[in-house]
């Protein structure tokens, strides 16, 4: 195995660190933020689908499976074994193998980073802690901090401090003072428009003033496990002192992506803004080139990213693709109008190291076939046909399909009024294994991958009724 460089070292100090941090004896209760968050011992990223016990039912397909509560959990470790929702495996012996036989890829950006988004492994780094300026990557932490504070029906109201004031050459959406926008039409001017004054208007919605958004924006990132990021404004905009590193981009986009709402904005192609004062119906075309089949700039299995460019930062782009059934993040920095090349580099160097050491997903033909869409990974079974509202036994896991033939990930409440966890980057079910959802609750799933609820684990670990860990009884 290739020997560690300075981030790949930093990444795992820092899940030992978060490991040891998971050892609390007494889990505090508090509400989740908006966008459920999972916590492993690598780092905190987000997972799809509402918690069992918030506002949200979660979905109820006709054809869901029923389970039987086997009664007694199964033996297992507690919270302080929680480590990874990923099949409760540690993460150092999820890590792809970093083959010294393939060759590096050759990137033309200053710096660059390349990560595994389920373990937070970096697969390959050029000066990736260096400071740099992000442009409008800067807004995925603003959608970011957007969907855990606002639901997407929510509305924000434009102020004059955020309409007013920008640079020559910043983006709009040509939206004034004192008019309204409801979040989702927000996202969608944020992350495919790239719309400044809107970036403005969710820092100050959600903490009240540049200022104060700002200080926020650090502190998640600070959260994250960020080194080397000072954020000083929502939108990215030119500023001597809002520096971010390459490194902690790919964390922040490991955390955005995770979010639905996020994840859903990042890969939409086309959307229409309602009219506003100055202008009429607006539809608006997402910059990043990745997701269009028909430029060259395309690449297969994109899920969406962020681009970005302002006169001192020159071209940015961070990108998030499924590569062998892997969700890789890649970030360039000052690209020279290489960013979508440099990433294509990136990606392809993943795709190399997954095939050279087995560890993409694969499925023979007699089983079926995993097939990665811009909607989600489906699987074509061996009779041809999509898995559709079904469940599917593939290897030593399970996985449900929803009605569009899409792998349900997250948490998933069934027709049995069970609430199961589905791996969000697999969409294989969990169990056996603990689970935290915002990094203070802890969940268990027995052995047939129900949530239990109103019992003791193992003869130690209490859950309540929503399933909650509330205390060590042994």
């Amino acid at each position: 195995m290739k020997k560690l460089n300075k981030i790949t070292a930093l990444a795992l100090i820092m899940s030992l660190l978060f490991a040891g941090a998971a050892q609390a004896d007494t889990v505090v209760l508090a509400d989740r933020p908006f966008g459920s968050q999972v916590k492993d011992a690598a780092a905190i990223r987000s997972a799809e689908g509402a918690a069992p016990g918030s506002e949200s039912t979660g979905s109820a397909p006709g054809q869901g499976k029923l389970l039987s509560d086997p009664g007694a959990g199964s033996a297992a470790g507690g919270p302080a074994s929680a480590a990874s929702a990923r099949g409760g495996v540690e993460p150092e012996t999820n890590e792809i193998v970093i083959d010294s036989k393939i060759p590096l890829p050759q990137i033309v950006s200053d710096t660059a980073v390349l990560m595994d988004a389920a373990t937070g492994q970096v697969l390959f780094e050029k000066e990736g802690l260096k400071s740099m300026y992000p442009a409008s990557t800067t807004k995925l932490m603003t959608a970011l901090l957007t969907a855990e504070k606002f639901s997407i029906t929510d509305s924000i109201k434009f102020s004059s401090s955020a309409t007013t004031g920008l640079e020559s050459g910043a983006v709009t959406a040509y939206m004034t003072a004192g008019e309204t926008m409801t979040v989702k039409d927000a996202l969608h001017a944020l992350l495919l428009y790239s719309a400044c004054e809107v970036a403005n208007a969710l820092g100050e919605n959600v903490a009240g003033n540049e200022a104060a958004f700002a200080s926020m924006m650090n502190e998640k990132a600070k959260a994250l496990g960020c080194r080397n990021t000072g954020f000083k404004n929502a939108s990215g905009l030119n500023n001597n002192e809002h520096l971010t590193c390459a490194y902690d981009m790919a964390l922040i986009a490991r955390a955005a992506v995770s979010n639905e709402n996020v994840r859903a904005v990042m890969g939409t192609k086309t959307y229409t803004l309602p009219a506003s004062q100055k202008r009429g119906a607006l539809t608006i075309k997402n910059t990043n080139k990745m997701l269009f089949s028909e430029n060259a700039e395309y690449y297969d299995g994109i899920i969406g990213g962020k681009t970005g460019y302002t006169s001192k930062a020159a071209h940015t782009l961070v990108e998030v693709a499924s590569v062998n059934g892997h969700t890789l993040i890649a970030v360039a920095f000052r690209a020279n109008s290489e960013h979508f090349n440099d990433c294509k580099r990136l990606f392809d160097y993943g795709k190399q190291l997954l095939a050279n050491t087995g560890a993409g997903l694969t499925s023979p033909e007699n089983q079926g076939k995993w097939e990665d869409t811009a909607a989600g990974r489906m699987f074509k079974k061996p009779d041809g046909n999509y898995a559709v509202s079904e469940w599917i036994d593939y290897g030593d896991n399970e996985y449900y399909f929803d009605e569009k033939g899409i792998v349900a990930t997250g948490w998933k409440k069934f027709s049995n009024g069970a609430w199961y966890y589905l791996d969000p980057d697999t969409g294989a079910m969990i169990h056996d294994k603990w689970v935290s959802t915002d990094g203070q609750k802890y969940y268990y799933l027995r052995s047939n991958g129900v949530m239990a609820t109103n019992t003791v684990i193992n003869g130690m670990y209490r859950v309540d009724a929503n399933g909650v860990y509330v205390e060590k009884v042994a």
